[in-house]
């Protein structure tokens, strides 16, 4: 039997991931305080399992498409316009500067130096694990909503395939329009001939005094059409099925492309990210040369200097970064957990948000040139026909594709733009909600091959029919108040908490180290100053602003779409307090992890120090990107390297993956055990790390470890020991074989070796 306590050097699970020097092993802990806690070992297949990119190019593509979605198209240029036009810019590049790129750098290098996902990460400060919740949770609700906006774009594709070129079934009222139903064309000559306004709209028995809410086929088409809108928020009504069906659609391309995770997203990247800017720049080229182009560019540039006085143009700035990079939703850390871990995410996160910026910009000017088209045909203000969202994608740019040559053409090639900038993000979200659970339960949900496929297909299945109440005939209402509320607030709130736990809990020269063991370097003073102070003091000032400037959504949810007769109906009415409810519920849903979680880690005061503290699950993933810093080698303990003694004074590197377990203790090896019918040179055999404290069973102050038990009782030399300060200490092999000599050394050897 054993008559020592032979123990691990490492308090960390035989679960777990981690590192430690090759020259030492560990087995069972049975007095933490006496050792040096050092991070297990990892062949590399735990890091395997969890799959890595292919290549450079599968990552940055990945981020790109991460970054540049529905936002960039629908939200930036219309927050351009609105303002100040080319004088949004500035504080757009300060704030990208100031809080964009030092998150963008923040997130990835964090993933990237633990090859951990959103909520394992948080092993850094275990009280503020909640933050990891929270990004779950905001990628949960957004890739529920992302998913629905692809369906409408991929409803919109469907219906534009016609044998006719010429002809799209929104350029014309159908059985599916109102009365106030007119052509751009009618509704030009309305709006500036009032002898024209009376008889046509007479002819029709409208009151020629609701003139101005006249609706052309394409705005009606949308929402009467293609959602089947109630009239009300309070008519909940049926699924509209052919929706229903679509977004299945949407959601089995979503399983597959992430059939094998980041393997076969990476690939799928190469199409889904390149083929947008394509069919962007065939847009900006053909709208260039529309009439009215020229005004709406010029709408879009020409700046406001005066703007730069309201801080709500600076909140705009930053709070459109969020939205445009994905910062705060854990995606980043999960792209980044990906990496290698020498990876330069330095200049990556210099990278991508400048592409995103540029892309943005970009985007901005095919939308522009198309408003300023439209303004010029109806006859109006382009502020008339600015829209942002949902009413921008699919109503104004529809009727300016009805207007262009070979209208059926360019129908097909913007919603296929659309679905692709949708997928871009949405695959990205969906692998990082997956891979945040996966990693909380690696020993069930990577156990098998199957089994990651099996949970992405079931996650996929239960998204699609959550996603059911936003595919019924008030659908969109509901899409509006989730999307609305799921928005800045959370977003703000974890970015604080984020830099807040890094930056004053675990400490920025920690972090600032481990950078430095990934890249070679400390990350320089801008970025140190920017995550500790100026970044936490602007979002904090940004969230103020938000709720000194906070409106409910009724307003705009009301005047989503006024397709009603009477002129009564036009008027804004408050939400029901069940949407205003239920849009705070999802607010709370996303935030309330914090304080739970936070709660739950310090039940005991003694706990607070631990929580506040790195856990052992905190270091890299290999166990050569470990070596480079003493702080993932020695952790504090009672015992030193420099006390350590060693029977291995050469410090032999030795492979670190096999296990073997003896007839009565369970022993981690760094190599296979050897047993020779002649004892070899010294030293071959395997390296046991234990304890050296005596047993309080035994009268002596000897400690004891017991060796492996020999094959048909053929004695093995004694393999090399290391103790941590042992008074003395024997050598013993198995009592399952005949006990060979005692072999004590006269002098223990002080090991040079780090750990």
């Amino acid at each position: 039997m054993v008559s020592a306590r032979v123990r691990s050097i490492s308090n960390v699970s035989s679960s777990s991931k981690g590192c430690v020097n090759p020259a030492f092993i560990s087995g069972e802990i049975k007095a933490p305080e006496l050792a040096p806690e050092i991070c297990e070992p990892s062949s590399g297949d735990d890091v395997a399992s969890r799959g890595q990119w292919g290549g450079k190019i599968d990552f940055m593509l990945t981020c790109i498409g991460f970054a540049v979605g529905l936002g960039n198209v629908w939200r930036f240029p219309y927050l351009c316009y609105k303002n100040g036009g080319g004088s949004f810019l500035i504080p757009y590049v300060i704030m990208l500067a100031l809080v964009g790129m030092p998150m963008f750098f923040f997130e990835l290098s964090f993933g990237q130096f633990s090859s951990l996902g959103p909520i394992s990460v948080w092993a850094v400060t275990p009280i503020l694990q909640g933050i990891g919740f929270c990004m779950v949770a905001i990628s949960f609700i957004v890739a529920l909503y992302y998913n629905v906006v692809i369906t409408w774009a991929f409803a919109f594709l469907f219906r534009s395939f016609s044998t006719d070129v010429n002809y799209l079934p929104w350029m014309e009222c159908g059985n599916w329009s109102t009365a106030l139903c007119f052509s751009a064309d009618d509704i030009k000559e309305i709006n500036v001939n009032e002898t024209f306004r009376n008889i046509t709209m007479g002819e029709r028995n409208l009151n020629p005094s609701l003139y101005d809410k006249l609706q052309t086929p394409s705005q009606q088409y949308f929402y009467r059409s293609v959602l089947n809108m109630s009239e009300s928020m309070e008519e909940t009504g049926a699924p509209v099925w052919h929706l229903v069906l679509t977004c299945a659609l949407v959601w089995t391309v979503v399983f597959f492309a992430l059939l094998k995770g980041v393997s076969s997203l990476g690939k799928v990247m190469y199409f889904v990210t390149t083929f947008p800017y394509i069919m962007m720049t065939a847009f900006v080229i053909n709208g260039a040369m529309l009439e009215g182009a020229g005004d709406g560019i010029k709408y879009y540039l020409t700046p406001d200097w005066e703007k730069l006085q309201e801080p709500q143009v600076w909140a705009d700035a930053a709070t459109q970064l969020f939205f445009s990079l994905s910062a705060c939703t854990g995606g980043l850390i999960a792209m980044g957990s990906f990496n290698d871990f020498k990876n330069n995410c330095y200049r990556d996160s210099l990278l991508v948000p400048i592409i995103n910026c540029c892309t943005s910009v970009f985007a901005g000017f095919a939308v522009f040139a198309v408003l300023g088209h439209m303004a010029k045909m109806k006859g109006v203000d382009i502020a008339d026909v600015a829209e942002q969202g949902p009413g921008l994608v699919f109503v104004v740019y529809p009727e300016a594709i009805s207007t262009m040559t070979a209208p059926v053409v360019w129908a097909v090639l913007f919603f296929v733009m659309l679905i692709l900038l949708g997928f871009s993000s949405s695959f990205s979200i969906m692998e990082t909600v997956f891979v945040a659970i996966m990693d909380e339960f690696p020993h069930i949900l990577r156990a098998t091959p199957s089994r990651p496929i099996i949970f992405r297909g079931i996650g996929c299945l239960l998204m699609f029919l959550l996603s059911i109440p936003m595919l019924t005939n008030n659908g969109y209402y509901v899409f509006e108040v989730v999307e609305f509320y799921s928005g800045a607030f959370p977003l703000l709130i974890i970015a604080l908490f984020e830099l807040i736990s890094i930056s004053w809990i675990y400490g920025m020269n920690n972090f600032a180290s481990d950078i430095e063991m990934m890249l070679g370097h400390k990350p320089n003073l801008f970025f140190r100053i920017c995550w500790r102070f100026i970044t936490p003091a602007i979002l904090f000032a940004v969230l103020v602003s938000s709720i000194i400037g906070y409106e409910e959504n009724d307003s705009y949810i009301r005047r989503v779409f006024k397709h009603h007769d009477e002129p009564e109906f036009w008027k804004d009415g408050d939400m029901p307090i069940w949407a205003t409810a239920m849009g705070w519920l999802v607010m709370v849903f996303i935030v309330m992890w914090i304080p739970i979680v936070a709660m739950y880690k310090v039940i005991t005061p003694a706990a607070v120090k631990a929580a506040s503290s790195p856990s052992a699950h905190w270091h890299p993933a290999l166990e050569e990107n470990c070596l480079s810093d003493k702080r993932y080698t020695t952790n504090n303990s009672n015992v030193s390297i420099d006390n350590t003694r060693s029977l291995n004074p050469l410090g032999l590197t030795i492979n670190t993956t096999p296990k073997y377990i003896s007839n009565d203790t369970r022993v981690w090896m760094n190599t296979p055990p050897v047993f020779p019918s002649t004892p070899p040179a010294f030293p071959v055999q395997p390296v046991f790390v234990v304890n050296g404290m005596h047993n309080s069973a035994f009268t002596d102050s000897a400690s004891f470890v017991m060796g492996p038990p020999s094959p048909n009782g053929v004695y093995g030399p004694p393999s090399p020991v290391i103790f941590a300060q042992p008074p003395t200490f024997v050598y013993a092999q198995s009592s399952a074989q005949p006990s060979p000599p005692a072999y004590t050394p006269s002098s223990p050897v002080h090991s040079n070796t780090t750990l």
